[in-house]
């Protein structure tokens, strides 16, 4: 009999692993999955030597994904999500449960880690994630809240701002070392240096920015004829961000994580306001149920603060 799932590790180290990438660290994750941080320790490491790679770095008590960290983590939130929401709905959970659909770079980098601190919060129900780059798929009716993109204006929908879209490069803070470059001051340092490499992403609507459209509009002619890698998605120009092999255009509060971790950093002091922005929206003629307004209120919550930075220049 063919063991088809041979590849994938136990189960009980995934559930280790995604806890304390998401915390950075063994001891919060430990004490959220109420065993010992020897114990959370001795999984990784297993894990680590069932896949054959290092997940993170560790320098003292401070630890960092690694980029197969990071990758492996992206896919394993989502996954463990998805399972935790299956096994509720045959638990009987149907009552209470709530459906959110996001993109997919709004689900990997903001959106999953706080469904998680949700879901291990004193609430109760089923979290569903859906996740899709389709606009018609976020604003399907069958969903209870969505993360858009855009100025707010959904017709049938009721949208809060979440945050600002403030784009910004960033780079793994080793990055121009692992060159063999000191570390440059301004965006003229960079020019004709063929080592750099910017990681770009395809335009599937006309409102989305990428490196053309942020250089032309802030005027950063030196990035200009510097070679560039174009990436499936905005998810994956990140993710090699984060893997060291290039830089990247960063939504700012999309990866306010990596940033306060240390994983990314930024470059420069230029930033993007496009005008546009996340947004929570719920259907206008469906009453929220009480689960629904208590994600609703807790996301909120998160995106407190995040206001526009001062100086930076408006599409």
């Amino acid at each position: 009999m063919k063991n088809y799932r041979r590849n994938l590790p136990s189960l009980d180290g995934l559930v280790f692993f995604e806890a304390a990438a998401r915390h950075c660290g063994f001891t919060a994750s430990a004490k959220e999955l109420c065993v010992t941080q020897a114990a959370v320790s001795k999984r990784i490491k297993e894990l680590e030597t069932r896949l054959g790679t290092d997940l993170f770095l560790r320098q003292g008590r401070k630890l960092s994904l690694t980029g197969s960290g990071q990758r492996l983590y992206e896919r394993c939130a989502m996954a463990l999500e998805y399972l935790e929401d299956a096994v509720a709905r045959e638990m009987g959970d149907q009552a209470d449960k709530v459906q959110i659909a996001a993109n997919s770079a709004v689900s990997a980098f903001w959106l999953a880690p706080r469904l998680t601190d949700f879901r291990v919060s004193d609430e109760e129900g089923a979290v569903r994630l859906l996740t899709s780059d389709r606009l018609g798929d976020l604003l399907d009716g069958q969903n209870d809240l969505a993360i858009t993109y855009g100025y707010g204006d959904f017709p049938g929908w009721h949208s809060t701002l979440l945050f600002p879209e403030r784009l910004v490069p960033v780079a793994r803070p080793d990055y121009f070392q692992t060159l063999g470059l000191e570390a440059p001051r301004t965006f003229a340092d960079l020019a004709g240096l063929p080592e750099i490499t910017l990681l770009d992403y395809e335009r599937l609507a006309p409102d989305w920015v990428n490196w053309k459209v942020w250089i032309d509009r802030l005027g950063a002619q030196d990035l200009k004829g510097l070679p560039v890698r174009t990436c499936s998605s905005y998810a994956s120009a990140i993710g090699d961000a984060l893997s060291g092999k290039g830089i990247g255009l960063g939504s700012l509060t999309l990866i306010d994580r990596d940033l306060e971790g240390g994983r990314l950093c930024r470059f420069g002091d230029e930033v993007l306001q496009t005008g546009r922005g996340y947004y929570l929206s719920t259907p206008v003629h469906r009453e929220l149920s009480v689960l629904s307004e208590k994600l609703r209120n807790a996301l909120l919550v998160h995106s407190a603060g995040t206001h526009p930075i001062s100086g930076g220049i408006t599409a």
